[in-house]
């Protein structure tokens, strides 16, 4: 039980998710989405608060049954006094139909639980897929995976080499940028397909993506506030883009 513990205590750190190819899923709630998916799941760790629950589950993997706070010093919530996960990363080969699709792509955000709060916002808008850089923070980082409340089961995240992406693709769909310097989202003539690029939260889109954007749109300010958060403008993008 104690190298159990371990292991998925060292699953917080990306060298040992990549060594592994496994990543934890935390909390009573992300766990009983994971458990009904068709995603692989190792084992549970369980703490005391959710074992006759979890007692009770037929399930094909094992459960195991520790203290509390043996459950918390393996966590990586505050507090976490219920479930852990040890879940095989799923794999799969990366498709687009970029023509007749509406694609977000995501340029260097690097903050793990701005991308939780995006596959979220993306599943409740139907989207299943999107692209990223490699800048881009991981998906299976425990705080995405956590930000995601389960969305990451039902949006698949794509690593590319962004900028080569676009410029294969620049003469043959729209690519949309967000960016302050753009026209406002409420003005502009909405396409029934293309690649929506958010970037950076400090800096915006690169200027080695931007360079492909065939135009930029931005959500028009009224008060004083310095910027969005990421997440927040990428909701009101695909709601401008999805309500015409």
């Amino acid at each position: 039980m104690i190298e159990l513990l371990k292991k998925a205590r060292q699953l917080k750190q990306k060298k040992y998710r990549q060594q592994t190819q496994c990543f934890v899923v935390e909390g009573k709630k992300n766990v009983c989405e994971l458990i009904e998916s068709d995603w692989e799941i190792k084992y549970l760790i369980c703490g005391e608060r959710s074992q006759l629950f979890f007692k009770n589950l037929d399930v094909p993997f094992p459960i195991f049954f520790v203290k509390n706070v043996q459950l918390q010093a393996a966590s990586s919530l505050h507090t976490n006094e219920d479930v852990i996960a040890v879940v095989q990363k799923p794999t799969g080969n990366f498709s687009f139909d970029y023509k007749n699709s509406l694609v977000v792509a995501l340029d260097d955000v690097r903050n793990p639980s701005n991308l939780g709060a995006i596959l979220r916002i993306l599943d409740w808008y139907g989207f299943r897929q999107v692209i990223c850089s490699k800048s881009t923070a991981e998906v299976f980082n425990p705080k995405c995976i956590s930000a995601s409340m389960g969305s990451f089961l039902r949006v698949r995240v794509h690593y590319v080499d962004l900028a080569h992406e676009l410029s294969k693709l620049k003469k043959q769909i729209p690519i949309i940028a967000a960016s302050i310097l753009g026209k406002s989202i409420h003005t502009v003539e909405k396409p029934a397909s293309g690649i929506f690029v958010f970037g950076n939260e400090s800096h915006g889109v690169s200027s080695e993506v931007m360079q492909y954007a065939n135009e930029c749109w931005k959500i028009p300010k009224r008060g004083k506030a310095e910027s969005l958060n990421i997440a927040v403008s990428v909701g009101i993008f695909l709601d401008r883009l999805l309500h015409k």
